[in-house]
């Protein structure tokens, strides 16, 4: 009876070791749900910014956007001029500039590319998500 009692906690906890193992792992930057957000946001291809505090998107009512090819630029702009978000995209780096407020990025992930368009995921030092849809 003592054998029983001591081989049945040991067995319960090597299958919950296994079943922890077995687990699929994830990208650290993935959080849950991400893969079905991520398909609706690539579905829509409009020129936009959207960050924690601020959507701006091309097409909508009172929103301009600015483009500069040779030099990467970026930039959208609410008619009212209070509220714009600039960025510099180059494959040396990304910059992001929010009401005038230089947003410090810790990471970034491309998440579509067409030869239109690029769809990228800007995470700040905050843990905060910018998602910027760009023409090319």
């Amino acid at each position: 009876m003592k054998k029983l009692i001591t081989v049945l906690p040991a067995a319960v906890l090597l299958s919950a070791c296994a079943t922890t193992l077995d687990a699929p792992q994830h990208d650290p930057e993935e959080r849950p749900g991400d893969t079905d957000a991520d398909a609706a946001i690539v579905a829509d291809d409009r020129p936009r910014y959207e960050g924690p505090e601020l959507t701006l998107i091309f097409g909508q009512p009172g929103v301009l956007m600015k483009t500069n090819s040779s030099s990467a630029l970026t930039g959208f702009y609410d008619i009212d001029g209070n509220r714009r978000a600039e960025t510099e995209i180059t494959d040396e780096a990304k910059r992001l500039t929010v009401n005038g407020d230089e947003i410090n990025l810790d990471n970034q992930k491309i998440l579509k590319e067409t030869d239109s368009r690029l769809w990228l995921r800007l995470t700040d030092s905050d843990g905060e998500r910018h998602l910027l849809v760009v023409p090319r």
